[in-house]
Formats: structure tokens, sequence, C-alpha cells
């Protein structure tokens, strides 16, 4: 980034990002200033608003107090150039586990793009309570027991486009504009899908225009004021939806990380583990409703975010993986009970035998006057165990055919 560098416009910054939590940790809300009240009472009365209440009536959001973001050089060489006061806030779904830190930064000063670049290659750092710099991900971990669970994803909200093309193309690639190579040269960002999104104001009223790639939402407020307080009323109408979308996609990243790991960890897999997997994502279903907002004009700027996410690719993997696994459990299934059925036959080989023995003696005895005493109640003992084994072994066919049906349904 040029040190010469001057921005053309003003700006808001939010970056989102999506935790959870293992256990029930009780997390402190810190005292509120003018600014933080407003926030979250917007953000209250919007979710109110626009979204249906049995979707967000167990959504709770907090402060968690203010912070300095370290503004860091482009090459990442340890200098920080800088520090931008923000406001931290969780967003919770404690009967999920699921939830989301929103870092507010008001009338950043610093380049944008560079704060895009930090936040896109894990660069957030915060400052600990001996004025030391942290990683977000250690930050939230040891303060507040949450471990990261997603990507990052940026809303710029900006008074204007940028003079400079190249800037705002910067904005939704998420990388620092003018990165400098030497002598005064620099990298010019040229990737036609970039340029296409740059085209693809997806707006659904006259005050703003929005785009939106993978990593960022670009927010042009026409409104854009010194007000911060007008600007987040503004604005909270795109977090909130950006907020749910987090919910959604850290609820599916959750549950195909734990897939991923058991696939690349554990040579066996339970029919349990697999049942407790549809559980903990069942009890996120309510935030696939389709009909999450009430407004098709809301539910189209949903859309379009949600597609340039990836969203559905985060699914189809979920899903890819899903089968993957259920695949391998029903392989074990029909391996184990081919090894029944080997088993059941042997034990009604024996049973019979078992069975056939005594009429055998007593002919013996008959023909050739033999005195071989046969003891019944054993065999009558022998028999009644053999019996059990065979009805235990057609009870547990019965029942792996039953759930594995149940799984070929789901």
């Amino acid at each position: 980034m040029d040190s010469k560098y001057v921005k053309s416009y003003k700006s808001d910054i939010y970056i989102m990002i999506p935790f959870t939590m293992d256990t029930n940790m009780d997390i402190k809300e810190e005292k509120e200033d003018m600014i933080s009240e407003e926030f979250l009472s917007y953000m209250e009365e919007n979710s109110i608003y626009e979204c249906n209440s049995k979707v967000t009536k167990d959504l709770k959001r907090k402060f968690l107090g203010k912070n300095y973001l370290a503004c860091l050089n482009y090459n990442y060489d340890g200098k920080i150039l800088d520090k931008e006061l923000v406001y931290l806030f969780l967003t919770e779904h404690r009967s999920t586990g699921i939830y989301v830190l929103t870092i507010m930064d008001l009338k950043n000063k610093f380049s944008p793009t560079q704060i895009e670049d930090q936040v896109t290659t894990d660069n957030i750092l915060l400052y600990d309570e001996n004025d030391n710099t942290v990683d977000i991900n250690t930050y939230m971990k040891e303060k507040y027991g949450l471990n990261r669970c997603g990507e990052a994803k940026i809303l710029l909200s900006i008074s204007n486009k940028p003079k400079d093309f190249l800037e705002f193309k910067s904005m939704l690639a998420c990388e620092t504009y003018k990165t400098f190579v030497e002598n005064g040269q620099y990298y010019k960002l040229t990737s036609k899908e970039i340029e296409k999104i740059c085209d693809d104001n997806f707006s659904e009223y006259d005050f703003y225009e929005i785009y939106a790639s993978r990593s960022s939402i670009v927010y042009v407020l026409n409104t854009f004021s010194d007000d911060s307080i007008a600007n987040i009323q503004d604005e909270i109408p795109i977090l909130f939806i950006i907020e749910l979308i987090m919910f959604q996609n850290a609820a599916v990243l959750r549950t195909n990380n734990k897939i991923i790991e058991q696939l690349s960890e554990n040579e066996t897999v339970s029919l349990s583990f697999i049942e407790d997997l549809y559980k903990e994502f069942g009890k996120t279903i309510r935030f696939w409703n389709k009909n999450v907002f009430k407004y098709i004009t809301v539910q189209n700027i949903s859309s379009k975010i949600n597609e340039a996410f990836g969203t559905k690719n985060i699914i189809d993997e979920y899903y890819k993986n899903q089968d993957f696994l259920e695949h391998i459990v029903n392989l074990r299934d029909i391996q184990n009970s081919n090894r029944e059925s080997k088993v059941l036959n042997i034990i009604v080989l024996i049973l019979t035998l078992v069975q056939v023995i005594p009429v055998i003696l007593e002919f013996l005895n008959w023909v050739f006057s033999l005195n071989i005493h046969v003891n019944y109640l054993y065999i009558i003992n022998i028999s009644v165990v053999l019996l059990v084994l065979i009805i235990i072994l057609l009870n547990r066919k019965i029942k792996k055919n039953k759930n594995r049906k149940i799984r070929d349904l789901r």
C-alpha cells in the first residue's frame, strides 16, 4: 500500500466471524455506551421487524467491550502501522452452541483494503490486558472459551465509490490496494470474475448500491453521514442478513468438520456418532427455513449474498461427506451381518447336532445293548442357551436392517 495513500471516501467496517462452544459457559457483558446501546437496540428492532420470530427468539446479543485492531503492513513483517478503535459484539444461539462475533470499526482512517487483506489472511490482531497483540482466535478462546468455525466475512460500508476503480475491485477481492513490488511498481488486479462482480449491483432500493464476493460485501451508502448512529441504522439491515447466513454456514461447517475429522482419524465409525450428528444439525434447522424473512426484497438480498458466499457449495460438500460416512457404516454393517450370519449358521448346526445326539445314542443302546447314559437336562440347557443366542443374533440383524433403511431414506 502506498505510504501517500489518501482515502477518497468515508467508511465503516464490520468483520463477522463464526465460533462454537462445546460447553455452556456464561459470557460476561460489558457496560454499554451510547453507540453500543444503539447498535444492539437497532439489531433487536430489525430482527423483529424483518424476520420470522421463531428464528430470532433464541438469539441473544451482547456487548463485549472496546478494543484496538492492529493495522499491519501489507507484507506482514511484524510492523504495526496504526490502531483502529473497534467495538466487539457477540450474538449467541445457546441451544446450538453457535456464536457470531461482530467487530465494528466506525469511520476508520486506515486503508480498508489492507484491513480486508488482514481478515482473509487471518491476521486479525487485538490487544490483551498487557497491551500485547493477540490473534482473534486465541483471544476468543482464552477469554470466552470459543472455537473458530469458518471464514470471516466483511461488510464495508462506504460513502461513495473510490476514485480509482482498482481500489473498488480490491475491496471485493479483499486484497490490499496497490501492493508494491519494487521501484514504485505494483500488481494490478485484472480478474474478470471480480470485474463481473463489480458490475452486479443487486440493490432493492435507490439509496444504496450493494456488491458481494465470497468474503466481502461492499455497501455504497448514499446517505452516509458524519452521524455514526444514523449510519449504523442504515447498515443494520444488511448486517442482520449476513449474521443469519453466518449462523447457517457455521452450522454446516461444524458438522462437516466433525465428519472430516472422523473419517481422517478413526478407522471405525459408530452409528451413535451419526445419530449425534443428525441431532446436532437438526437443532439448526430453523436457520434454513425458506420463510426466514418477511419481505421479498430482504429475501432477494439474502439469496444473492448466500450465492456470493458459496453457501450451496458448503452444503453440497457436507452432504457428500455425510453420504461417504454413511456408506462406510453401511459397508461395516454388511460385513458384520455376514459374520453374524456365519456364526448363526454354526450355532444352528450345533443346536441341530445337540438335538440329534440323544436319538443316535438311544438307537445305539437299542441295537448294541449299550448302556450309554443320556443327560437330557444338560442337553436341554445347552439347547436353551443356543436358542437364546439365535434370538439375539436375529434381533441384531433386524435392527441393523431397519437402521440401514432409515439412513437410506435420509
